[in-house]
């Protein structure tokens, strides 16, 4: 976390203003945080439970190695399970429908290895949830409308007759 709140910061407080709130925010200057010695020396603090709990500092050279090689600047998890998000822009010459229509054929012929799973998520998520909703809202509205209207003639055959 030290680490962490040194390159990317850590909101401490927030500033009120009149119309919006500022995130105060703490974290270390910029000659340091691309100073890549005085990363490797700062210093972690703990309370060494084995010493009666005395108050240490070390520095992170002490346990950490530096390897420079090529992975994902950070891991994202939707529902628990690793994800990577790719996303752009349609231009406003193309209709959005058919680029996602290509985009989701292309992605239907191409061959994932196995464990990996791909689909489109984002828009078209979100269309395919709230037209889940709306029909579920319907067949319920639809039902309660039956009930209510059975309650008020008290059978359902009686409904018949007034329906035609």
């Amino acid at each position: 976390m030290a680490l962490r709140t040194a390159l990317y910061g850590k909101e401490v407080s927030k500033y009120r203003d009149i119309n919006e709130d500022y995130e105060i925010n703490v974290r270390a200057r910029e000659d340091q945080r691309n100073n890549l010695e005085a990363l490797r020396n700062m210093k972690v603090t703990y309370r060494d439970m084995a010493m009666n709990g005395v108050i240490r500092q070390v520095p992170i050279s002490s346990f950490a190695n530096i390897d420079y090689i090529n992975t994902y600047g950070g891991i994202k998890r939707k529902q628990q399970k690793r994800i990577i998000i790719l996303s752009s822009n349609v231009l406003s010459e193309y209709n959005a429908n058919e680029v996602v229509a290509n985009i989701q054929r292309e992605i239907n012929e191409f061959k994932a290895p196995a464990g990996i799973e791909i689909k489109m998520a984002g828009e078209q998520e979100e269309q395919m949830e709230t037209a889940a909703f709306l029909g579920t809202a319907l067949v319920s509205a639809l039902f309660i409308i039956l009930i209510i209207l059975v309650l008020q003639f008290n059978s359902i055959s009686k409904l018949g007759c007034y329906f035609k």
